[in-house]
């Protein structure tokens, strides 16, 4: 309401679309005056499912009421989503918002969609997603392991399933302390390898809590011409199994290793999920308005932490989208030397929030955090309409409430996005902020 009261700036001229699993209650939030009556659907592409979409936009409509809204379904896969994107920038999206991701995107590089969203970017389009709610180190939580493989003996279990194990420190396992903390999802695992061209085989396993059983195996082969993902898709309940790393064939290499969603006994940063490969999008975690009194702003610090669940960072991306080694050779690329380390998420954006649609009338998660800052986009693009995707990344972090750990860190990027310091003062093209934002 200040910034938008005080910079005369509503969102008037600038188009935000949102990508998500579905508008099932559009035409009722329309109805009751929630919504706009013009909100742009792709054709075909409105999906089926909780009308997230709608809680996205509501949020949008709510901070910047008049921007035109637009949009698409995120699935059924990754090639959907990515064409949805270049879609709506085509229709006219200034600001494109998602809050989903598939368990198959590549981590260390572009996948179709962290493309799509490069390429609209350079187009002219602002790029905002989701980091995630799959917990982050500071909080003490972790169900991600990212780092270079180290090897070690083979559990008994295993002996004769490939050369060695990862040592995850005195140990060749990491135990899932709870499954489906989050959402029980399958749990995969990642190395840097080229997409498509992966010759380093590495395999991962689940082993009973008891060590007396193989629960689960992912064993695709990897021999140059593949990719370098392995996933467990047993639903069972896996609290207290073990996973293991083996390395079958080929060099020690970096690896990501995701429960997305279950927390291990051990783990590291590197959560944040969004679109590891691009690196054009801006990406939001969660602090909640439950930390705030009744009419109270954000003032940051151990006042306003992030949220436990909020997904930390950072990001490594290792090779350009044709899979060429970004900033050393390919054999030291493998092992996690060179590449692009991605600062992300950039902020922390609101959550537990209150919206009309019906499975969403308190969202949490950075879900909700993510269209706090695209509606803050679409406000920034009318009062500064030549400014870019990289300038506006550059004043949220400027402008930012610090708040975690002090200075620029892994949970909470620089802080608590804040969008009437953004709006002040006059924006000068020609500037092009010769300190960019870090990425």
């Amino acid at each position: 309401d200040v910034a938008r009261s005080q910079y005369a700036v509503d969102g008037t001229g600038v188009t935000a679309c949102a990508i998500s699993d579905s508008v099932d209650e559009l035409a009722q939030l329309q109805a009751t005056g929630e919504l706009p009556g013009d909100v742009f659907v792709l054709p075909g592409q409105a999906g089926v499912g909780t009308s997230e979409g709608t809680a996205l936009l509501e949020i949008i409509h709510d901070l910047a009421p008049g921007a035109s809204l637009g949009f698409a379904r995120a699935g059924p896969n990754a090639a959907v989503m990515a064409a949805n994107i270049r879609a709506l920038r085509l229709a006219g999206c200034d600001v494109i918002i998602d809050d989903a991701y598939f368990l198959t995107e590549p981590v260390f590089q572009p996948g179709v969609i962290g493309q799509a969203i490069d390429d609209v970017v350079a187009d002219g389009a602002i790029y905002v997603t989701a980091a995630g709610n799959f917990f982050n180190l500071d909080a003490g939580l972790s169900g991600v392991w990212e780092g270079l493989f180290t090897a070690t003996a083979l559990p008994p279990l295993l002996v004769g399933a490939g050369i060695a194990a990862h040592d995850f420190g005195g140990t060749a396992m990491t135990r899932v302390t709870t499954d489906g903390a989050c959402c029980r999802f399958p749990f995969s695992l990642q190395w840097a390898n080229p997409s498509g061209q992966a010759a380093d085989d590495l395999d991962l396993f689940l082993l009973s809590p008891g060590l007396t059983a193989v629960l689960d195996a992912s064993t695709t082969v990897q021999d140059g011409d593949d990719d370098a993902l392995e996933i467990l898709l047993s639903a069972a309940d896996r609290t207290n199994a073990h996973l293991v790393v083996v390395k079958f064939s080929g060099n020690d290499v970096y690896f990501h290793l995701n429960t997305n969603g279950s927390l291990l006994s051990i783990g590291t940063d590197r959560q944040s999920v969004g679109h590891g490969g691009s690196l054009q999008q801006i990406s939001v975690g969660a602090v909640g308005v439950h930390t705030l009194g009744p009419g109270a702003a954000f003032v940051g610090g151990a006042a306003n932490p992030p949220e436990f669940y909020s997904s930390d960072g950072f990001r490594r991306v290792f090779f350009d989208r044709s899979g060429n080694p970004l900033g050393a050779r390919m054999a030291d690329v493998r092992r996690g030397v060179g590449g692009v380390e991605l600062l992300t998420p950039e902020v922390l954006a609101a959550d537990r929030v209150s919206t009309t649609t019906t499975q969403w009338q308190t969202f949490r998660g950075t879900s909700a955090s993510a269209p706090h800052v695209a509606a803050m986009a679409a406000l920034y693009r009318q009062r500064f309409p030549q400014a870019t995707a990289d300038q506006f990344r550059q004043a949220l972090i400027d402008h930012a409430i610090d708040t975690g750990t002090p200075g620029f860190d892994r949970t909470a990027g620089g802080g608590i996005a804040m969008m009437p310091e953004m709006l002040a003062g006059d924006f000068r093209f020609e500037d092009s902020f010769e300190d960019p934002a870090p990425r």
